[in-house]
């Protein structure tokens, strides 16, 4: 399995504060997480089905991030599960707010409160949109999604302002769905791209791979996306396949 170093910063005890903002990829077969700090405070963001086994994974990056609590934990789309991943976390680390995706559906409506029933249970606070994120210099430009009351997975589209870069995650079938132009245009002006493994059942296309600049930050979350990139425009800084790589953005 292939694996390259982005950004490469070795773990120390404590990180220098002009490093920039802490991200922090988790990867675990299907399932993902990033949790972002500036050294004081963390956030986390959940693309996964709300397993509580990513609930320790994202617990231990909270500690390496040298953050004694969770301010915010960030769900990019609804999964029932998610209230073991919520219990998870709540009973090794403070979690101080939980933020979810507007209910696109009556499916999303039930399991938002479901999770702001648990939510409440740990005293946790609940939010809804992109407004008043809580990490300084840090703001969600874009979480689109597309759910209806069958769906199981939903093409997900994160797009994430850190200083003046942007961080873009492309996660679940996107590439074949109503949002892949979308998705495909995002990516193009990202800084820093994922291209994530939760849910995918489908590949870009070799023409987007064409429209793509080699200057990118890229993680790829499964190496049969890797497979479709043009070896020769590869970046220098890229990682196919982690189950977990830190980096730093300022």
């Amino acid at each position: 399995m292939l694996s390259f170093v982005i950004l490469g910063v070795a773990a120390s005890d404590a990180f220098p504060k002009d490093l920039g903002v802490s991200v922090i990829y988790l990867r675990n077969n299907y399932e993902e997480a990033l949790v972002l700090s500036d050294g004081s405070t963390a956030v986390a963001f959940d693309m996964s089905s709300g397993s509580a086994s990513m609930g320790a994974r994202i617990r231990i990056a909270v500690q390496k991030s040298k953050c004694t609590e969770l301010q915010e934990l960030v769900l990019t789309h609804y999964h029932p599960q998610a209230a073991g991943l919520i219990s998870s976390l709540s009973s090794e680390i403070k979690v101080r707010s939980l933020r979810m995706p507007k209910p696109n559906c009556e499916k999303e409506q039930s399991i938002a409160k479901r999770l702001e029933q648990e939510a409440s249970v740990h005293g946790i606070a609940v939010c809804y949109g992109n407004d008043h994120f809580p990490l300084e210099g840090v703001q969600i430009q874009l979480q689109e999604r597309l759910s209806n009351d069958t769906a199981i997975e939903v093409p997900t589209l994160l797009s994430v302002r850190i200083g003046e870069k942007n961080l873009v995650y492309l996660g679940g079938d996107i590439w074949n769905g109503e949002l892949r132009s979308f998705a495909e245009n995002n990516a193009i002006s990202a800084d820093y791209l994922i291209f994530g493994i939760h849910g995918m059942s489908s590949v870009p296309s070799e023409s987007f791979f064409s429209r793509l600049d080699a200057d990118k930050s890229m993680i790829f979350g499964h190496e049969n996306i890797f497979n479709c990139y043009p070896i020769r425009r590869l970046p220098k800084e890229y990682a196919v396949a982690v189950s977990e790589k830190q980096f730093f953005i300022k």
